[in-house]
């Protein structure tokens, strides 16, 4: 095997282990996928409290 089929495989090997990696930390320390979502009236709120100040 040459050096340059050598590095591709270490290559897609580093990243497939890295994809795996991250899918795991993902599905076990980030519970909610789906962040809070605001509606219009909270930033009519946010921007009458703003301008009070």
């Amino acid at each position: 095997m040459d050096d340059q089929t050598q590095q591709r495989l270490e290559t897609l090997l580093a990243t497939g282990i890295g994809i795996g990696l991250t899918r795991l930390v993902a599905e076990r320390y980030i519970t909610d996928l789906v962040p809070e979502q605001r509606g219009l009236k909270d930033d009519f709120v946010r921007a009458f409290m703003r301008a009070g100040t």
